[in-house]
């Protein structure tokens, strides 16, 4: 029933509202992309390939305004999305949680333990970036950034931006907070990564592309397995914005 009214709402912004921002550009963000049971995904953080292709075709025809990133280091990007991504020159960057791709520790918990994907190797990870796609820091153990101390938080963004740069020879300069919503940053977090040596830093935060006023607060459009191909359209239009927003708001009364 909420999505209902959601779909309800989103499709008269799309229809009244969105035409007077078609221009605007955007940050698309995805996690798994996979053949799995919509069971074994209750947060529906998976994207089935053969809808992601589709997704990637309409993106191509208006690919100077969205950029696609992936959270995590799944394996099945490599697999399921990287030929997707190479065949429609999608702009996109990969977001790596090392002691994830390590075998330190395990993201299954996403999947509430019901699908453990395995991470990216670093040989495919090089070949990845090889073709363009920028890398980029998910911190070192996937950590809610603001609840760490200081300490520990420069520790999750330097060590982890260390290890990208050592085993894939490549500069990191962004970064993408674990979680992603509201709780999961703050102002210390932010100047912590501009003392590493980021650039930039990006949210989950429903919203069109911020970078040039909000650099360590970037928004993102997040794209879940219920997103037909309609209501990904009305989500890359900016339709949906309004939900977060609206969080956002009751968040600080």
């Amino acid at each position: 029933m909420i999505w209902i009214i959601k779909d309800i709402i989103s499709l008269f912004i799309y229809m009244f509202v969105c035409p007077f921002f078609k221009n605007k550009s955007a940050v698309l963000v995805y996690h798994s992309v996979d053949y799995i049971a919509k069971d074994d995904d209750p947060k529906k953080i998976n994207v089935h390939p053969a809808l992601f292709e589709r997704q990637m075709a309409y993106i191509e025809k208006r690919k100077q305004r969205f950029v696609v990133t992936f959270d995590d280091g799944y394996k099945n990007i490599y697999i399921n999305a990287f030929s997707a991504i190479k065949k429609y020159g999608i702009k996109s960057t990969l977001f790596l949680t090392t002691d994830y791709l390590d075998g330190k520790i395990k993201l299954d918990n996403f999947f509430d333990n019901k699908y453990s994907p395995a991470p990216l190797t670093w040989d495919q990870i090089k070949e990845i970036n090889n073709s363009g796609v920028e890398l980029g820091c998910h911190s070192l153990t996937h950590k809610n950034m603001a609840d760490l101390d200081e300490e520990t938080a420069y520790l999750e963004s330097f060590v982890s931006k260390k290890r990208i740069m050592d085993m894939a020879g490549y500069s990191v300069n962004s970064f993408a907070y674990p979680f992603g919503n509201a709780g999961s940053f703050n102002e210390i977090t932010k100047k912590i990564l501009s003392s590493i040596g980021y650039k930039k830093a990006y949210t989950n935060i429903m919203g069109m592309d911020n970078s040039q006023s909000e650099p360590f607060m970037i928004k993102r459009i997040r794209i879940y397995s219920t997103d037909n191909m309609f209501r990904f359209e009305m989500k890359v239009a900016g339709a949906y914005n309004w939900v977060d927003s609206l969080v956002g708001i009751f968040e600080k009364n």
